[in-house]
């Protein structure tokens, strides 16, 4: 089973598990109320899941968000698998269909993988994916190549570069932070290079609005704001004009 932690990891209640492999995607400034308000704390937090001699696969960048990752799996002599260094992925084709990449993991190992999820944060995403499954194959002979060709070319993600009409294309996200955003702008600048992007845009009040909207906004784009939703959390939509600015 795959068990993902609701807020940060170290005060999570699935922290009660000793798993087979650990996975810290990245590190990000969000949840700051409760996490902390520095990649380092927050860093801090998401180390917590790790457990004694199990191995961690990460994709965290930054001496401030590695550091604290680093150091804790030091401690608990576990073994890390860092993106970038241990392994990584390279984009052969990209396009809003979808992506295909080679996954390059210590000196022998080269695969092509194809995904339909667009963005080059997702060949950073599937690669962390396919290294934590090849380490729990070691336990598990149902995880073999076929199966994990066959897994991440069948994998969707509802609501993240979610293109659902075409001509114009319409496309469905819920970044909801700066590095989301940027994710998010990335994307765009790649696959509509030079075009303006009409936004209808919500969010929550708690979190860094600004942030968001200094990543994803661009001058010539244009911005319709929105009440994200009817709880108490969401920004008014007049709110988010006065920060979005000109662009509204």
């Amino acid at each position: 089973a795959v068990i993902e932690v609701g807020l940060g990891g170290l005060w999570d209640s699935t922290n009660i598990i000793t798993p087979v492999v650990s996975v810290i995607t990245n590190v990000s400034l969000d949840h700051t109320d409760r996490c902390g308000a520095t990649v380092a704390r927050i860093a801090m937090q998401k180390a917590g899941i790790i457990k004694e001699k199990v191995p961690v696969v990460t994709a965290a960048e930054g001496e401030e968000a590695l550091g604290p990752i680093v150091t804790m799996a030091m401690f608990k002599e576990a073994p890390v698998y860092l993106y970038g260094k241990a392994f990584y992925g390279t984009e052969v084709t990209s396009s809003m269909d979808g992506q295909k990449f080679t996954l390059h993991a210590g000196d022998y190992y080269h695969s092509d993988y194809e995904i339909k999820l667009p963005g080059e944060h997702q060949i950073k995403n599937t690669s962390v994916a396919i290294v934590a499954a090849k380490l729990v194959s070691k336990q598990d002979a149902r995880i073999n190549e076929i199966a994990l060709h066959m897994g991440v070319a069948n994998t969707l993600w509802p609501g993240r570069l979610e293109r659902i009409a075409q001509k114009p294309d319409l496309i469905l996200d819920g970044a909801h932070n700066p590095d989301g955003a940027l994710a998010l702008r990335k994307a765009l600048d790649k696959y509509y290079p030079g075009k303006k992007v009409h936004f209808v845009f919500g969010m929550m009040g708690d979190k860094d609005m600004s942030g968001v909207i200094k990543t994803l906004i661009k001058k010539d784009d244009v911005v319709l704001t929105v009440r994200a939703d009817g709880g108490v959390r969401a920004a008014e939509a007049d709110a988010l004009a006065s920060l979005v600015g000109a662009n509204a």
